[in-house]
């Protein structure tokens, strides 16, 4: 899903139709292999992307070594995607080709879409105050 942050449940309820309805398609096109399935997805991100913020997905220029696109956190920093807002930022994270690496994208939505901070701490439990 291109949930980033709290949402109310009818975008939640949408975003996940969206993606049930997406699966359904890839697979009446036989689109069921991991590879074809990662494909069909990008191109409906990079879809959504021009539809409903009216930015078109150009691939990054620069290159790393390996020939694969550069980091996702370069992507947010390109300058034509500065003003998207945090569901077009996910969209452009998820157009982007090449292998699409959950450990890298966690922390840049986490970190450069939502602001947020992510710690190796333990998480502090409150203790429920006591009644008299």
């Amino acid at each position: 899903m291109t949930v980033a942050g709290p949402v109310g449940a009818e975008v939640f309820l949408r975003e996940a139709r969206w993606v049930i309805e997406t699966h359904k398609l890839a697979v009446l096109e036989k689109r069921h292999r991991r590879h074809h399935l990662q494909e069909f997805f990008r191109r409906a991100h990079a879809e959504r992307l021009n539809c409903e913020f009216g930015v078109e997905y150009i691939s990054p220029t620069p290159r790393t070594e390996s020939g694969s696109s550069t980091d996702p956190a370069a992507l947010l920093a390109e300058p034509r995607y500065r003003n998207l807002p945090r569901q077009g930022l996910v969209h452009l994270l998820l157009a982007a080709p090449g292998p699409c690496d959950i450990q890298q994208l966690y922390r840049v939505v986490f970190e450069r879409i939502l602001g947020e901070k992510i710690s190796t701490l333990p998480v502090a439990q409150a203790s429920a105050p006591r009644r008299p």
